[in-house]
């Protein structure tokens, strides 16, 4: 066997033949199929390192951050009269109307919150509500990311002391 320079749909490669051979300009010779592994389609410099060049496949892009819709309660317990301070996340805000509210710990309903403010009013993502005068009754707020009454996240409950 004689290697030999034998053109492929990938280039020139080299090739085993039979010593006698026809040559590359004969018509009756046949073209060597390429290997199957598709590691043969690789420089013999990276196909020897394992490890492929930089440019071998398109970067891939970036995942998009999702939404984290959440609620931190600054002060746990509180006295009567004392500020209760909640931080919603980091998130884009992308309607004017989406409002932050307080509620009774009891109240299911959206709709009845004791006080409430518009996000892009808020300094730094913190509102704070003043503690009401009911000792042991609990209290949350809930967060709404439209105008609507569908509540996207409830903060833990705050216990009045």
């Amino acid at each position: 066997m004689a290697r030999a320079q034998v053109p492929s749909p990938m280039g020139t490669r080299t090739a085993l033949r039979p010593v006698g051979a026809q040559t590359p300009g004969n018509s009756a010779l046949r073209p060597v199929p390429p290997p199957s592994s598709s590691s043969a389609l690789l420089p013999a410099a990276v196909r020897d390192s394992g490890t492929a060049p930089a440019s071998a496949a398109p970067p891939i892009p970036p995942v998009a951050k999702k939404q984290q819709y959440r609620l931190e309660i600054k002060t746990r317990a509180v006295r009567p009269g004392e500020k209760i301070v909640v931080v919603h996340s980091d998130f884009e805000i992308t309607d004017k109307h989406a409002w932050i509210a307080f509620y009774e710990k009891a109240s299911d309903r959206d709709q009845d919150y004791l006080s409430y403010t518009f996000l892009t009013s808020l300094d730094d993502r913190t509102y704070d509500v003043v503690a009401p005068k009911k000792f042991g009754d609990e209290y949350h707020f809930r967060l709404f990311i439209t105008e609507s009454y569908d509540g996207t996240a409830r903060s833990e409950r705050i216990q009045i002391k």
